[in-house]
């Protein structure tokens, strides 16, 4: 009994010693794995650390967990920006066909397929699956055949989340072993899917910091605009090219000297407050406008911001900002505000030319009726005084007729002309109009091109400037006028205007004048503008110039120097066409009428009652009507007896225009001739074309009205 109480004892002391030996190996073997996992950590860390690129980053987690791993297969999914997309990104163990299956791409947005990944992923939760066979009713047609392919029976899937937020998973299985998986394994994947987030958030930080910078590289290297950055002391610290193609400075030229240094001294203060306002206040300020000296010393305008440049620790170190030019902007905006401002004196001169032609109308239609009625009784004072008056309504017509010249509303006769013939023809006038002590030097080219030009206005041009030469020479002096031939094979930039490519004739006007100072210059071809003195002129030949040379689609330019004189140059487009010569027509003379019916149509009265004596006084029958309604009324009673009728363009209600229509519905053969004291080109053709046989423009003489009736009766 004693044996056998013996030996159960030794039995059981056996048995404790191998339960303690199989709990000391169990325990020795979880030190050794807890060890072997504290390691597996640590170089994980330690190899992520080393790299910031994503695919360098992938490259080398997928060989430390195929070396450290104990595990027969891992891989690594990604999600894509929207996070609706798990994609395979690296992985070990696998055969070339099952990563290519691997590649497919799980939806994270399908309801319908709500596998052990997209768990994993959505919930931030692990997984860890022992028999794939009890989730199998979870998975979607296209998830069973991926876990098909896929092989494995068991496996653990953890989330890789940053800051409570998913980016991908990180997956394992022993599909070759079978060894089994247990929650060990879940917790060192999850500790090392903590250091893949967080390397994995630094390298896609850092791709976005470079990508930021190629961004910002290729924005500065190609930006039209000068971005630059200056110290605390407004010395510059970096420029982008943009600075040598504007201003022409290399950066080395540049770079450590003060940006005041290429400041034109004029805009330094500007400069000065702007620095030191976003210094001493750190804020940011635009709409600077200071002008910088190119390398060449040619002035630009730019348009400067500058904003607080700080570093990474918060410091203000000086100041970023851009350089924009805006001299050709400038220079657009000045020649639009000048166009502007002339046209706006244009729609005004003709919209006053009709009121004021019809008041000289009437003046000279009453001189010309006392003129007619007391001429054998007359003294010769008062003769004198009519002839005095109808010079000055002469006068003011001409007036008239200038100022349409500049707002270009005066009819132009265009066609191919040699200026250097216009000039010759000129030569005699000028000869005339100039004292003695300016003498005139031609500088003719040979073989000048021809132009399409008005002959009359075109001498006008040449008159005006030369008696603005004359006031500016009252002690003598040399007036040139130069032609030239100019060939532009690319647009030329002269005096702020662009000058289109293409053939050109030159005329070059200069005089050894006075001089004109540069604030008058921007002024210069405005109406009425003149730097004369009160009485000694108009103001108004310059402007007659201006417009003239605008109608034949040319350029004007002006340069001029107090006490050395002033300089006008003028292109015109040259033609490729035969030049037509201008003879003088002879003056026919003016037969009276025949007793012939007239129906003169006006709503002034004034005109009425002169044009009716008048014409009565030439042999014709006159009856007269007030507006386009009533000359319908006095055709419906005397249609059949009216031989002809004279009708202004503009009245108040049915009009000029809308008369004639009606008027020749009722007698389509009337012959209507159309007067106005202001019409523009396009509006007379469609009068013309409409059916009126003839036109004359207010103000004429009574000769000048017989004139046209006997021109429009001799078509019959």
């Amino acid at each position: 009994m004693s044996y056998y109480s013996q030996l159960i004892e030794k039995k059981e002391i056996q048995e404790k010693i191998e339960i303690q030996g199989d709990t000391a190996s169990r325990l020795l073997d979880q030190i050794i794995e807890s060890y072997e996992n504290s390691v597996l950590v640590q170089e994980t860390g330690q190899a992520l650390s080393n790299t910031l690129d994503i695919d360098r980053f992938l490259e080398v987690i997928k060989d430390t967990l195929e070396k450290r791993l104990n595990f027969d297969r891992g891989m690594i999914m990604l999600a894509n920006f929207d996070r609706t997309e798990l994609t395979f990104a690296a992985g070990y163990g696998y055969t070339p066909e099952l990563e290519n299956v691997l590649h497919r791409t799980f939806h994270l947005d399908n309801p319908d397929s709500p596998g052990p990944f997209v768990s994993a992923f959505v919930k931030g939760i692990p997984v860890l699956i022992h028999d794939i066979n009890d989730i199998k009713h979870n998975f979607s047609p296209r998830g069973m055949e991926f876990s098909e392919k896929l092989g494995a029976n068991s496996f653990i899937c953890v989330p890789i989340v940053y800051e409570g937020i998913s980016q991908g998973i990180l997956a394992v299985d022993n599909h070759k072993s079978s060894r089994p998986l247990g929650q060990s394994g879940v917790n060192m994947l999850m500790g090392i899917a903590t250091q893949i987030a967080i390397s994995l958030n630094n390298a896609k930080n850092h791709r976005k910091l470079k990508e930021s910078e190629e961004r910002f590289r290729a924005l500065s290297e190609n930006s039209p605009d000068i971005i630059y950055t200056v110290d605390n002391r407004a010395v510059i610290t970096c420029v982008n090219p943009a600075l040598k193609e504007t201003l022409g400075y290399a950066p080395e030229d540049i770079l450590g000297k003060p940006l005041i240094d290429i400041v034109k001294k004029e805009d330094v203060a500007i400069f000065t407050e702007l620095f030191e306002k976003v210094m001493q206040e750190s804020e940011t300020v635009q709409h600077f406008n200071i002008k910088l000296l190119t390398r060449k010393g040619r002035e630009l305008l730019f348009n400067i911001s500058a904003a607080p440049n700080i570093n990474g620790a918060g410091e203000m170190t000086g100041i970023v900002g851009t350089l924009k030019d805006v001299t050709e902007q400038r220079r657009l905006e000045e020649q639009l505000k000048h166009n502007s401002k002339m046209t706006a004196v244009g729609h005004l001169t003709g919209g006053i030319a009709h009121d004021f032609n019809n008041i000289l109308q009437a003046i000279g239609s009453y001189t010309e009726l006392l003129r007619l009625h007391n001429h054998e009784n007359a003294s010769e004072e008062a003769k004198k005084y009519i002839s005095n008056i109808q010079e000055l309504t002469g006068r003011g017509a001409d007036l008239v007729r200038q100022m349409m010249m500049f707002s270009r509303k005066a009819e132009s006769k265009l066609c191919p002309l040699d200026l250097n013939r216009e000039i010759k023809n000129c030569s005699e006038l000028l000869h005339g109009a100039l004292p003695k002590s300016i003498s005139i030097k031609y500088v003719l080219a040979d073989d000048l091109k021809p132009v399409n030009g008005d002959s009359g206005q075109i001498g006008q041009v040449i008159v005006n400037l030369a008696v603005n030469a004359k006031d500016a020479m009252p002690d003598g002096g040399i007036l040139e006028i130069e032609t030239r031939n100019a060939d532009i094979v690319k647009p030329l930039d002269h005096s702020s205007v662009k000058i289109p490519s293409g053939r050109y004739v030159v005329l070059r006007v200069s005089d050894a004048g006075s001089g004109i100072e540069q604030k008058a210059l921007e002024h210069i071809f405005e109406p009425f503008f003149t730097t004369k003195e009160i009485g000694k002129g108009t103001g108004i030949g310059l402007a007659v110039v201006y417009g003239v040379i605008k109608n034949h689609g040319g350029y004007i330019f002006c340069n001029s120097e107090v006490g050395k004189g002033t300089t006008f140059e003028f292109y015109l487009p040259a033609v490729d066409a035969p030049v037509v010569l201008l003879e003088n027509e002879n003056i026919p003379s003016v037969e009276k009428g025949g007793g012939e019916t007239i129906l003169l149509v006006d709503d002034e009265d004034a005109l009425l009652e002169t044009g009716q004596e008048l014409l009565s006084l030439s042999g014709y029958t006159v009856l007269t009507a007030a507006s386009g309604e009533e000359a319908l009324d006095v055709l419906r009673e005397n249609g059949e007896k009216v031989d002809l009728m004279i009708m202004d363009v503009m009245m108040p209600g049915m009009g000029g225009s809308k008369c004639l229509q009606e008027v020749l519905k009722i007698y389509p053969e009337m012959k209507v001739i159309m007067a106005s004291g202001f019409i523009e080109n396009e509006k007379k053709r469609t009068i013309l074309n409409t059916g009126a046989v003839g036109f004359i423009k207010k103000p004429y003489r009574i000769n000048d009205l017989n004139e046209k009736i006997r021109e429009v009766f001799e078509k019959v």
